[in-house]
């Protein structure tokens, strides 16, 4: 198992990591992070020329009973979701333009 913790952000760990392991960075490797920055995270490490098998963490399915109230009534979760989609977009955005 391979941690590397010094870089500030996604590109930095796919770069920091291609350093880690220079022996071989065409060897299959397992790439762990949350489901909702899987897209992100996998940009990265392709763009790093890894060989990368994803495993997506903390996947979150529910079902969803629409009624007035759940249509019409703020609820925290959901503005948390939002803010959290919204980050991975407006990141996998700039990480495309820019690299």
């Amino acid at each position: 198992i391979l941690l590397e913790n010094s870089s500030r952000n996604t590109m930095e760990n796919a770069q920091n990591t291609a350093i880690l392991i220079k022996s071989d960075i065409s060897q299959k490797l397992l790439l762990i992070t949350s489901a909702n920055h899987m897209k992100r995270a996998k940009f990265c490490f392709n763009k790093n020329n890894f060989n990368i098998d994803c495993y997506p963490t903390d996947c979150t399915n529910s079902e969803i009973t629409l009624s007035i109230d759940y249509l019409f009534i703020p609820n925290i979760d959901a503005l948390e979701k939002w803010q959290d989609l919204i980050h991975e977009w407006i990141g996998y955005i700039v990480y495309k333009i820019k690299f």
